[in-house]
């Protein structure tokens, strides 16, 4: 067991692509059991405070800690005396207007998952620097890879009747299972879809959503870690935007196509991965870059508080900054 807190993302998530972030963090940091866990949606009283103190640092494993209302438990950072350590966190605005009451009281730099965080901090002279999500750091797939399986579809937010109509395309053109990200509240019911068209699974935990995703012959999706989960096993994706906010950011900077939710059109781009068209490659090279800034912010920012850098799949070809411990 480490001798650090984490503020938790996955307990009664709604979004179970928390599943896939902690889980990468955990990898990351070479941490399976922090000596303190605490719900990231209940606020930090004071037990829950002097249990971090008695700990070497706290992280923020991901997601939209930095988003004020977001979390419960960030209205009170502002008491932590301790270190914070936040790889791979996000601003959430669908206007791209920054609230920085939460990131104000981080004083070790910032990990920014996307590059709306990240210049939104700079600006404010907060240091940052723009790391992506620690799930690249799982696999270092180097290009897309053809494969025989199903498609596989995480329905994203937005219109809902769009995103149905896209599945039903899909599943006229190849056998389709649908990955769940939010089952409570955007399971098959609540989509139209179950009637048997298509089969749908939801997400359980990081492991399940993998092997899914590394045995699927293309991935359609609107949420950001189904996406991810397919460039580190170079499953071909298809990134439907329905809906917009900062987040894209991110899908934007790995030079992913952010598709509307036109039927047809998604069907012909599924038609086109079975038939050997990959989608463009550009995006190896900058999940690339993300990574080796994440292992350079790493050696640091979190070395020096003595968390070791463990050797995964997606960084052993990369070396620190020069002069990072």
């Amino acid at each position: 067991m480490s001798d650090l807190a984490l503020l938790s993302i996955t307990r009664d998530c709604v979004n179970r692509g928390n599943l896939i972030i902690e889980h990468a963090v955990r990898r990351t940091l070479g941490v399976e059991r922090f000596a303190v866990e605490l719900d990231a949606h209940q606020p930090l009283g004071d037990a829950e405070l002097e249990a971090i103190h008695r700990c070497r640092a706290l992280v923020l494993p991901g997601a939209t800690l930095l988003q004020p209302e977001d979390h419960a438990a960030v209205a009170g950072l502002d008491r932590v005396e301790v270190p914070i350590l936040a790889p791979g966190v996000a601003l959430r605005s669908p206007e791209d207007r920054a609230d920085l009451g939460v990131a104000r009281h981080l004083r070790l730099p910032v990990g920014s998952r996307d590059p709306f965080t990240h210049r939104s901090l700079t600006e404010a002279g907060i240091p940052s620097a723009l790391v992506g999500c620690p799930t690249l750091l799982l696999g270092a797939a180097e290009g897309w890879v053809r494969r025989d399986g199903p498609v596989v579809v995480s329905p994203g937010l937005g219109p809902q009747e769009p995103i149905r109509d896209c599945v039903r395309a899909c599943a006229a053109v190849a056998p389709t299972v649908l990955l769940l990200h939010a089952p409570d509240r955007q399971g098959a019911a609540e989509l139209g879809l179950d009637d048997g068209t298509v089969e749908a699974r939801g997400l359980d935990s990081a492991e399940q959503a993998f092997a899914l995703i590394a045995g699927a012959s293309v991935v359609v999706t609107g949420r950001i870690h189904a996406l991810l989960s397919a460039i580190i096993h170079g499953t071909p994706a298809i990134f439907l935007g329905p809906w917009y906010d900062s987040r894209y950011s991110l899908v934007e900077d790995l030079g992913v196509p952010i598709e509307p939710p036109v039927a047809r059109r998604i069907a012909r781009l599924v038609e086109a991965v079975h038939a050997g068209e990959l989608p463009p490659s550009t995006v190896f090279g900058r999940a690339a870059r993300l990574r080796a800034n994440l292992v350079r912010w790493l050696h640091e920012v979190a070395a020096p508080l003595g968390v070791a850098v463990p050797a995964l799949p997606g960084v052993l070809a990369v070396r620190p900054a020069e002069g990072a411990p």
